[in-house]
């Protein structure tokens, strides 16, 4: 048995890539960010945050674009992350209050 303590164990797990993926992603998803910002924000290196970046680009969420006169690349979001909030919007408790109270405040009292 290792000499660790039952307290430095948590009871729940943390995956600290998957965490940097979904802060870099907030970031992104609030302004375009180059790989340096995104890396200040979630507090990593630039050459992390680039590889994160490639990844989600990779994969479509974010795409890089050229800045004007400038040698490095900003990346945004792209429609993908758009599609995926539409999905879940459509099922959130405050979505469909509101839009059942914007149907009953077109009806009128008889």
């Amino acid at each position: 048995m290792s000499g660790r303590s039952a307290a430095a164990h948590p009871a729940v797990e943390i995956n600290y890539t998957a965490e940097r993926v979904l802060r870099a992603l907030e970031v992104i998803a609030l302004r375009p960010s180059t790989a340096p910002a995104v890396a200040d924000v979630i507090g990593v290196h630039p050459r992390t945050a680039r590889r994160i970046l490639r990844t989600l680009a990779k994969e479509r969420y974010v795409e890089q674009r050229p800045r004007c006169g400038r040698r490095t690349h900003a990346y945004e979001p792209t429609v993908r992350l758009l599609a995926m909030a539409a999905q879940l919007a459509s099922r959130l408790e405050l979505v469909q209050d509101a839009s059942a109270a914007r149907k009953n405040s077109g009806k009128r009292p008889a």
